[in-house]
């Protein structure tokens, strides 16, 4: 074999080792896509599923921290439990709130509330479908796969510019979202526990 046949020969298997690992590459990139869009896709239809909350607010004099337990059903709304003994259930567009101490109860307008409803789910996952800019990536901690979402959260809030949610891909369940200001710093946290993906709750739990 001459020279030149051989540089031929060695030039042609390079190049068809090139196209199999582009392929390859491209084969499973679409793969994980469309499986963390299938996995995006069963977490904005749950029907109903309980959690507990923390919910942690950065600021120059420190953190402050608040525990919570969240509620959801399909049909029957949200009900947040915070740990000052108030109830909030958000229902046709209200907010219902029952203070635990006095028993008394008031109505407040749905936009009243614009920190602590990022917990809920199904809101932050379908900005993905109306969001100008998402990203999705994936990341290994500590030997557990991480699916990360993030985007912007129009509302006009300079302290709630950016959201990044992060999602157990074993568990299905959201570990934390991480809140960011215009500035890019870390402004808030929800940190997720005891997630469950409930088959029902009881309709009493979500009256007011």
């Amino acid at each position: 074999m001459s020279f030149t046949k051989s540089k031929l020969t060695v030039g042609a298997i390079i190049l068809v080792l090139a196209i199999g690992s582009l392929i390859f590459y491209l084969y499973n990139r679409t793969d994980k896509e469309e499986a963390s869009q299938e996995f995006l896709d069963y977490l904005r239809f749950i029907d109903c599923y309980s959690t507990d909350l923390d919910y942690r607010i950065y600021n120059n004099k420190g953190v402050f921290s608040e525990k919570a337990s969240l509620l959801y059903h399909k049909s029957k709304g949200y009900r947040l439990t915070l740990e000052n003994n108030r109830v909030y259930t958000y229902k046709d567009n209200k907010i219902f709130v029952y203070d635990l101490d006095n028993g008394k109860s008031y109505e407040l307008k749905s936009t009243f509330d614009e920190f602590y409803k990022w917990a809920f789910l199904k809101p932050f996952i379908e900005l993905m479908y109306t969001n100008e800019f998402m990203e999705k990536y994936s990341i290994n901690k500590e030997g557990k796969n991480y699916l990360f979402v993030e985007l912007y959260i129009p509302q006009g809030n300079e302290n709630l510019d950016k959201g990044i949610l992060m999602l157990n891909t074993v568990t299905r369940a959201p570990e934390k979202l991480s809140i960011y200001d215009y500035k890019g710093e870390l402004k808030a946290e929800i940190i997720y526990s005891s997630f469950r993906f409930e088959k029902d709750l009881d309709e009493a739990l979500f009256n007011y």
